[in-house]
């Protein structure tokens, strides 16, 4: 149905009532309202729980790429409007706080933990792989040529030097 000007009501908005025709303050406290009244009666866990079944249901439909994708978006959005450096300010605040909460043992713990997981994975011969590679890597950068297979670096060298 098609209003008419006399119909409009204020400000050419149409025929607004109850909700709609509150102004944002106000539909902001009955908001605010509800909320609360919905976690005294359903408990704080609820909007936990809603919030988990949402995105459940978001993941069932789009499938765990469309958080992948969104993700790199917002990285990418932070990165542009903040800076490469604002990410590592973060990282560093980050582990400075894990540091003084947890002490500095804690990466310790979590570095062998860590470790041990990629052994399981992947079987202790992964380590000596990446070895190599690192190493062939190290060479090519600093343009030294490999050791002969049975001739140890500069610092292996120095090591059995003091030990023997």
């Amino acid at each position: 149905m098609k209003h008419s000007k006399k119909n409009r009501g204020r400000a050419g908005r149409g025929n607004r009532r109850g909700f709609a025709a509150m102004g944002k303050k106000r539909q902001r406290e009955i908001a605010r309202m509800g909320g609360e009244a919905a976690r005294r009666k359903y408990g704080p866990g609820f909007y936990e729980d809603i919030g988990r079944m949402g995105g459940e249901a978001v993941r069932d439909e789009y499938g765990p790429e469309f958080y992948e994708k969104i993700g790199r978006q917002g990285g990418k959005a932070v990165r542009d409007e903040y800076g490469q450096g604002f990410y590592e300010e973060i990282g560093r605040e980050g582990g400075e706080t894990v540091r003084d909460e947890y002490g500095p043992a804690y990466y310790s713990e979590i570095g062998k933990m860590g470790g041990e997981t990629v052994r399981d994975e992947y079987g202790p011969e992964f380590y000596s792989e990446i070895g190599r590679l690192g190493g062939r890597s190290r060479r090519r950068q600093s343009g030294r040529s490999g050791t002969n297979p049975g001739q140890r670096g500069g610092a292996a060298r120095r090591r059995s030097r003091t030990r023997g």
